[in-house]
């Protein structure tokens, strides 16, 4: 056969790839998939000679096959389209401009976590009673005390930003898109605002394992923030290496 690939072999080789991933293709989707053939045949083919050759081509179907790198095989919802849409596109990529510097939305995110974590080690702290012989108190850690309360609004803070960034950029890209910390938060918040609203079901009699439960929640999600120091940045970077490897073990 030909050593080389042209136009009309790679968009029938790209949207064949495209089929494989998606269980039912619109023809919204049909079109995108095309649109970003075109697309990547035009970057891949630098020369403009109309075709590109089959090294360039291996080298593509690997970044296809590599599980780690995630490709979007949907158009984005309509709703990033629309003039709130695009408000939020821009706050979710490129976050907000303070005092001159630009601070992206993941920072804002990593702030409120610190928030929600100095929060609950301030409960831990401020309710053991040394005058019970350091019993833990849980009766002000119940709904509707101001510290649950505290405590609550972190989580729907983040229950909205994960809703709305699903909505704008789409929900295969959010669970794709930095993959470990957004499944991380997902997972975190369901479980999170499950269990509050567990308690907050009890009328003020939650148990003392559930409002324990949720303090412990709170303070796990101090995780996120390990990306901040470096050794334990350099464990995730080779954790992120590794899991796909054992994936395929």
């Amino acid at each position: 056969g030909s050593s080389v690939i042209t136009m009309e072999r790679w968009v029938a080789f790209y949207t064949a790839y495209g089929r494989i991933f998606l269980n039912f293709m619109s023809d919204k989707d049909f079109d995108y998939i095309r649109q970003q053939a075109h697309r990547t045949f035009h970057a891949l083919d630098a020369d403009g000679n109309g075709y590109i050759e089959q090294r360039e081509f291996c080298m593509v179907v690997e970044v296809l096959s590599n599980p780690a790198i995630y490709i979007p095989m949907r158009p984005a919802p309509a709703v990033a389209s629309s003039w709130i849409g695009k408000q939020l596109v821009h706050l979710f990529m490129r976050g907000v401009r303070l005092r001159g510097s630009r601070v992206s939305w993941r920072a804002i995110l990593d702030m409120v976590v610190l928030l929600e974590v100095l929060l609950a080690l301030g409960q831990t702290i401020v309710f053991v009673s040394p005058s019970d012989g350091g019993k833990f108190r849980d009766f002000p850690l119940r709904p509707p005390s101001p510290w649950f309360k505290s405590l609550m609004a972190t989580s729907i803070f983040f229950a909205l930003a994960i809703l709305l960034e699903s909505l704008v950029i789409g929900p295969a890209r959010y669970w794709n898109r930095m993959q470990y910390r957004h499944r991380f938060d997902v997972l975190s918040i369901a479980l999170l605002m499950t269990t509050q609203l567990s308690a907050v079901a009890y009328s003020g009699r939650a148990p003392d394992c559930l409002v324990r439960t949720v303090l412990v929640m709170h303070i796990s999600r101090g995780i996120c923030l390990m990306q901040y120091i470096a050794a334990f940045r350099y464990l995730l970077a080779l954790l992120g290496r590794l899991l796909p490897v054992y994936y395929r073990l």
